[in-house]
């Protein structure tokens, strides 16, 4: 799951121009339109995953929730069932590796 910088920089607290410097040199990122970049999130700092998770600034498909770092995951638990339109079952759950609080 690709997010541009400044969604990154509202959920971190850094300014765009400081995450552009840091993601060329310890994320994985790819160009957007020429000018803007887009970061991985699974290349972010633990930290990071977190506050983006909690701040809902991404909406993980079941396929890229299991990119995420495990706190990010137990972040958007609570979350999970509005993202996929309905409740998710336990043995969802369980296939998303996400564990409960």
């Amino acid at each position: 799951m690709w997010v541009d910088v400044k969604t990154i920089s509202e959920a971190v607290g850094l300014t765009p121009r400081a995450i552009q410097i840091r993601a060329r040199k310890e994320f994985q990122w790819r160009q957007k339109n020429g000018r803007s970049i887009e970061i991985l999130v699974a290349s972010l700092p633990e930290e990071w995953q977190v506050k983006l998770a909690r701040e809902q600034k991404i909406i993980p498909s079941l396929q890229t929730i299991k990119s995420l770092v495990p706190a990010a995951q137990i972040a958007i638990h609570k979350d999970l069932p509005l993202s996929l339109g309905k409740k998710a079952t336990e043995a969802q759950r369980q296939k998303l590796a996400i564990t409960k609080c």
